[in-house]
């Protein structure tokens, strides 16, 4: 293992605070159209959530009343993993992502099931049983969930090293462990892949909350209203999920030693 001279190690001021500025900063600038377009996918649910209070939505009765906190936790979590994102917190962005993901998928769980919600409210219930009733929405859910997991949750090699690759004569392999002392450059795909991923989530939880807390309209054809108002939205959720998984499934793979 290589030393570093002790003048040139960074106090923990400048590691934990200093040095994620400077990467957050260097994100952005590289990654400003991408995240123009992630920041727009947030602000769909966001602007969705405060439509219902705005108009004096009707989730005054459970569970409907839990789904949409949830809901809100579920996005606050996605803005979290943003901020992640920007310092190249790739694995701790991802496992936030996850959660999210979860959270909204629990939201509606609870609302289309009752024997969910009691279990809930007991403090009893498995969040991670929501994706199977998810998918009955949401199709490629189950499949997202799982390689959240894979790329995040379960401690892995690969995600969390020691990184190997051959060595010069190709007679062994070099070990790295990555110390980023003084901020995070890019691996290949992983700014595209973290961007899209909170593009994506953020949608399918746009979908379950359609779903789950939404009504059709009386007024017009194939649209939601909000609950006890004249409201009425309609947005192509559906395929803008499709367009994303099939982004994200195209990109790089991010841990690929």
């Amino acid at each position: 293992m290589e030393k570093i001279p002790k003048n040139e190690v960074p106090d923990i001021a400048y590691y934990a605070f200093t040095a994620r500025e400077h990467t957050a900063e260097q994100f952005k600038d590289k990654n400003k159209d991408v995240l123009e377009e992630t920041l727009s996918d947030l602000n769909r649910l966001y602007a969705l959530k405060i439509a219902c209070i705005s108009y004096g939505s009707d989730f005054s009765k459970s569970p409907k009343f839990d789904a949409f906190s949830i809901f809100i936790k579920a996005l606050e979590i996605l803005v979290s993993a943003l901020h992640l994102a920007t310092h190249r917190q790739i694995i701790e962005a991802f496992a936030l992502i996850r959660l999210s993901l979860e959270s909204g998928a629990t939201a509606f769980h609870i609302v289309v099931c009752e024997e969910a919600f009691a279990l809930y409210c007991k403090g009893s219930y498995k969040s991670t049983h929501s994706i199977t009733h998810a998918k009955e929405v949401v199709p490629i859910i189950g499949q997202l969930w799982g390689a959240l997991s894979n790329i995040a949750v379960h401690i892995n090699s690969r995600a969390h090293g020691p990184f190997y690759q051959p060595s010069d004569d190709n007679e062994g392999t070099i070990g790295t462990i990555e110390f980023p002392l003084a901020g995070r450059s890019e691996k290949l795909g992983q700014d595209l892949s973290v961007l899209t991923a909170i593009s994506l989530v953020s949608n399918i939880i746009l979908r379950l909350f359609e779903e789950s807390l939404l009504e059709k309209s009386n007024q017009y054809k194939g649209w939601l209203q909000f609950p006890g108002t004249l409201h009425s939205y309609t947005c192509p959720t559906d395929k803008i999920i499709g367009q994303l998984y099939d982004k994200f499934i195209k990109i790089p793979d991010a841990f690929e030693s």
